[in-house]
Formats: C-alpha cells, structure tokens, sequence
C-alpha cells in the first residue's frame, strides 16, 4: 500500500547552506534584518495610509560575558499564527499576498530564509513582536537544532517587532560599535526609512539625505564624487543610466584606466534602496566592461543569495536599455567633447572596438579615433582612411609579424588585423565609407612585390636554389630567389592554406598514437603532393651572397637547412620533431666544419 511522507529539514544543515554556499560572508544578516524591517514598515504603510512614522532602531547592548545586538521596528507586525507559518517554515515569506500567493511588489524580501542568516553569528534568535491586528504580543525564541517556542506576552508592547541576537564567541568582529555602524550604513544608507544606530545611551542616524539617483540637484563634480567615494578611485567622467524595464536609475562611471574583459566587476546595486550585492556579473552588456554603476533597481528579481538577479526577460531587456545608455553618451560626445572621447577610445579601445563592431552608426563614429598597429607604427582610423586609398592586413599576429620587415622597407603600409576586432573592423571599413578598397595579404602574395633577378643573376645562384630544394623537398617546402627589402632578411618562409593545413595534420599525427591516426593519415594523404611551402633566399643579403659562392655542398646543406629553421622561428611556426632535430644537427655540423677547416 502506497503512503506519503513528509520531508524533513535538517535545520543544522541548512545553516550550514547558507553560511558556507549561499551566502558570501556573515554580514548579510544585517542586511537581513535591515529588510524585514523595511518590509515590515512598508506593509504598515499599506495598511494605514495616513501613518508616517516608520522607524528603524539597532542597539550594541554590552554586558560582563558578551555583547547582543538589538533590531527594531515599528512596522506591521506579527500575530501567533503569522509566526508560526512564516518565521517558522523554510521557504514561507509574509511578504505574499495570502490569496495570490504573490509577492507584493513594494517589499524587498522575496523567500522567508532572511531570519536564517543570524544564526550564522548567534546560537539563538529571540524575537518579539505585537501585531497592529492583535492585542497579544509574542516572545518567539528559536534555536539551530530547529526548536521554537512562543510565549504570549499580553498587551502594552509597542507594535513592531524587536529581534534579539547575542554574538558567538567566533564573530568578535561584530563586537565593535563601528563595525556595526560601518555595516548598517553600508546596506541601508539608501533606504528611505530612518535608521538610528544607539550604543551606551548616545543614538546616531546612520541615513543621511536622498540616494544619488535621487537627487536631482547634484551637479557633476559631486555626482564623479560620489564615485570616486564609493570606489575608491577617479573616473573619466559619468553616464546617467535608466531602465523603464527594470525600473532602474543609476550612474555608470568610466573607469581612467584598462581593464580587461574578463576582470571582476564591482557594481553598486540596490534593490529597493537597499544595497544588494556588489558581485552581479549580468546586468550591463559584456562590452561595458570599462564602467562601475551605482543603480538602484524596483523591479528585478533577486535570486535567493540576494546577491544577483534572474535571468529572464525583465533583466534581458534592462541590459539592452543600458547598454543604449552608454551607447548614446559616447554617440554625443563625438560631436561634443571629442578630446574625451579620443582619451575613453585609447584606454578602453577593445570595448569601442566591439561596439564598432556590431553597429554601424557607432562605427562611423568610433573609427577615426581607433589605433592601429601597422608597418608604419601606429596609425589613427581617420589617418588611414584619408591618408591611403588602398589598404592591406594581416589576419593574425604572426602572419604580420613575418612579412611587415618587407613592407616597411618598401615604404608600404600593412596593417596587423590579427588582434581581437581588427580585422572585422577593416573588412567593414568599404561598407561604411565608399571609396575604401581593403585586401587581406597571404604570405604568398608577398612573392609578388619583390623583383625579379636577371639572367645572370639567376645562373649565379643557380647551384644554392638547386641544394636547397634537394634539402628542403624532404620538409615539403620548395626554394626561390628573389631580390627584395630588407636587405638584413636572409630569407623569407611563405606558405598557403593547404600549406598549412597539411603541416598542422602532420605535426598532430607525430603526437598522436591511438587510432585517431588512422583518420589523420587520410586527410594527410589528400594533400600530399600539393601542399608545399616556400623558402625565398633574398640576393641582397650578404649571407647569401657567401653561400652561392660556397663550394663545400656539405657545409651549404648545412647553412640552408639553419636558415630554413631560422624562417619558421621568425615566423613563429611551432617546429616539428624532425625540424627540432635539423637544428641541433645542422649546428652541431657546422661547428666541426669550422673546427675542421
């Protein structure tokens, strides 16, 4: 016969949770309480719109053998039944409409574990409350091995609720007054709601004036103040943020110096006037990642850390708004304050770089304040577009760090795309400005601007090309000779795709042992035959001039195969096992050649 159980909660456990994985250190519980006591005024407030009078109170009480912090409110309340189905039962909250089960929208708290988090400094929880529906007040006393009592008080009480918690022996750092006050104002110095702080009789406001995204009489200098009292450092300037989705208004302050896309964000975020986190990672687009906001939120929703937010269509649509926040402040700057926007372009060029990207107005805006790395030195977007009609680039580092020696002493300009966003940005360059003629330079299109030799120059280097496509066949890799710039570049490595390709496949085969090499054998053998690389001895240089005169075939065997070497290490080509070897012999014999000689 079927029957039906119900679980149980191991309440240590759950502790244990919210200590150590879902909260991210103890203070929260602050912030905890700061909340329910919000909420508790604000359904006060909703219950009586003609009360005003919503206060918050905390006290450091000290004594001979320990020291208890006191939290109060003089909100709603709670009545006999209210405690035991909310503060009692994981998961309940009082913040739900009893019909829908919905949560209201003015509160803060969303998931009834709030209260939990205290027992994370103290052993016991002792709270008192009287409820504006009650003439009882109650003492509920609750303990982390999931015990509670009640006790009824009678009548006479303040309504409110009071919570009572004496500090354990190992959350000392919550002894001191001003960690208490550094931490209250911290979490609460939004909220709208007075806070006092009391200690040994003297009481102290802790929130002071309206939030920054409340004040509409802050001029800039106080607004990057703030910033850079929050942070902790200096801003470029402020970007004013709203979202009609998310119910957002905020700052969002460009940062004076680089930062990397991957680096930790450090946001200000408010719920409800009320500090959330400083972790959340999703709420502005990935590019924006050169600003800190200060924001506060009414309508997004809190995951159950409270310490970041749903992803849903809500925050979807906040991060788009946003985004075109910033976007819109950068677009205006370009008309009117260009000095300023040429210093953000510099300093955060990748994000710039990727908004260029994906819009074609930012582009236009954008591009002529974008740096280049060319053969040139560093070239501005506008230099390039008004200063060459043709221009030609690389699609990676390497491939440019290879052939730009040739350009540069050709007097021709070549640009490195192989940096994240470059070469999309030139590829976009024709769509965006008519008249611009962009071309992507292979290796082996450099063959094509070095000159030819004559005659005679060809049957004086006869016999070097001969040895060396006789040594270098055996690496699929055939020799030319050609006149070209610099004179300093002995010689030149080129290869194709295919070349390329077939060299990978080779180099992955030699570290492959299991029968995946079958499979590469297969696609080996397709290019086989077809897939040779290039080795161009320059007729300028002086080294090459030697070795045509060289008449010693074994030490020029041995010269060519260490400049081949020599190519791919310039060309920054991992080697193979066989040219790795090449290199120790090939110097190990020219070492006894002139020992020898």
């Amino acid at each position: 016969m079927k029957k039906d159980y119900l679980f149980k909660v191991n309440l240590g456990g759950m502790i244990d949770i919210l200590s150590n994985h879902l909260y991210s250190n103890h203070h929260v519980f602050i912030r905890e309480l700061l909340q329910n006591s919000v909420d508790a005024i604000i359904a006060r407030q909703n219950a009586d719109s003609s009360w005003k009078e919503g206060k918050i109170s905390i006290n450091l009480i000290e004594d001979s053998n320990s020291k208890t912090i006191v939290f109060e409110d003089n909100g709603i309340g709670l009545i006999e039944e209210e405690i035991h189905k909310f503060i009692s039962i994981l998961g309940e909250s009082s913040k739900k409409d009893l019909t829908s089960g919905k949560i209201h929208e003015d509160f803060i708290g969303h998931f009834g574990i709030g209260l939990l988090s205290c027992f994370m400094v103290s052993e016991e929880i002792n709270l008192v409350t009287h409820s504006i529906k009650d003439t009882e007040s109650y003492h509920w006393i609750g303990k982390p091995d999931g015990t509670y009592s009640i006790k009824a008080l009678g009548g006479g009480l303040d309504y409110g609720t009071t919570v009572y918690l004496r500090f354990k022996e190992d959350c000392e750092n919550y002894y001191d007054i001003d960690k208490i006050f550094q931490l209250i104002k911290y979490y609460g110095s939004a909220l709208p709601i007075p806070i006092y702080l009391a200690n040994n009789g003297v009481e102290v406001k802790v929130n002071e004036g309206k939030p920054i995204w409340e004040s509409e009489k802050l001029n800039e200098n106080q607004i990057l103040a703030m910033g850079q009292e929050v942070f902790g450092e200096e801003f470029i300037d402020y970007i004013p943020l709203e979202s009609k989705a998310g119910q957002v208004k905020g700052f969002a302050y460009i940062i004076g110096h680089k930062v990397g896309p991957k680096a930790k964000k450090s946001h200000r975020i408010y719920l409800k006037n009320m500090l959330l986190t400083e972790e959340v990672d999703n709420i502005l687009p990935e590019w924006a990642f050169f600003v800190k906001c200060i924001m506060n939120t009414n309508s997004l929703r809190p995951t159950a850390s409270r310490e970041g937010f749903y992803e849903d269509e809500i925050l979807a649509e906040t991060r788009k708004e946003l985004g075109q926040c910033i976007v819109k402040y950068l677009t205006a700057i370009a008309t009117t304050d260009t000095k300023k926007l040429s210093k953000i372009v510099e300093i955060h060029d990748l994000a710039i770089k990727s908004l260029a990207v994906e819009n074609d107005s930012l582009y236009k805006t954008f591009f002529d304040y974008l740096l280049f790395q060319t053969s040139q030195g560093t070239k501005t977007g506008f230099e390039l577009r008004t200063q060459y009609y043709r221009l030609q680039y690389t699609d990676t580092v390497e491939k440019f760090k290879q052939i730009a020696p040739i350009f540069t002493a050709q007097k021709k300009l070549l640009i490195n795309g192989g940096y994240v966003y470059i070469t999309e940005i030139i590829e976009k360059l024709p769509d965006v400005y008519t008249g611009q003629w962009v071309e992507l330079v292979d290796n082996s299109d450099v063959m094509h601007i070095m000159e030819e030799l004559t005659y005679e120059e060809e049957e004086s280097s006869f016999k070097l090309i001969k040895v060396a496509n006789v040594v270098l066949n055996k690496y699929k890799c055939q020799a030319d000779i050609k006149h070209f710039k610099p004179t300093e570049l002995p010689v030149l490595y080129t290869i194709d795709n295919d070349a390329m390709l077939y060299r990978d496949l080779l180099e992955s085969r030699e570290k492959t042992k299991d029968s995946f090499g079958d499979i590469l054998d297969g696609f080996i053998n397709e290019f086989e035959g077809n897939s040779y690389s290039n080795l161009c001895f320059n007729y300028d240089n002086p080294v090459i001039q030697k070795l045509m005169n060289l008449t010693d075939e074994d030490a020029l065997k041995n010269c060519i195969t260490l400049l081949y070497v020599q190519s791919l290490l310039m060309g920054h080509y991992p080697l193979r096992n066989n040219e790795m070897q090449l290199l120790n012999d090939g110097i190990i014999s020219l070492v006894e050649w002139g020992i020898n000689k």
